[in-house]
């Protein structure tokens, strides 16, 4: 999975609130899971941009193009409870 070490590098210089990534392969949709230490009511726009970011790296390396056609993959950001603070399904 060389493409966590590249998201986590690239997420660690642009957020101070990213902590680490894990992947959920089973079951579908693979889930994407960025988490951070933001905390519910101070949530802001970094939990959209960090799922841009995340996005963009996993469509650079043409990893879309390996899903099936009614495959699709789902980034989830957490917070510092483990509440979702945004998620978002690509296909």
């Amino acid at each position: 999975m060389i493409i966590t070490a590249e998201i986590d590098k690239q997420l660690k210089m642009t957020s101070e609130q990213y902590n680490g990534i894990s992947v959920d392969l089973n079951p579908k949709p693979i889930k994407y899971i960025l988490k951070t230490s933001t905390q519910e009511p101070y949530v802001n726009e970094e939990p959209d941009q960090l799922i841009n970011i995340t996005n963009g790296i996993i469509t650079s390396n043409n990893l879309p193009s390996l899903l099936r056609e009614d495959e699709s993959y789902e980034i989830i950001i957490i917070g510092n409870d483990k509440q979702v603070l945004s998620n978002k399904i690509f296909h």
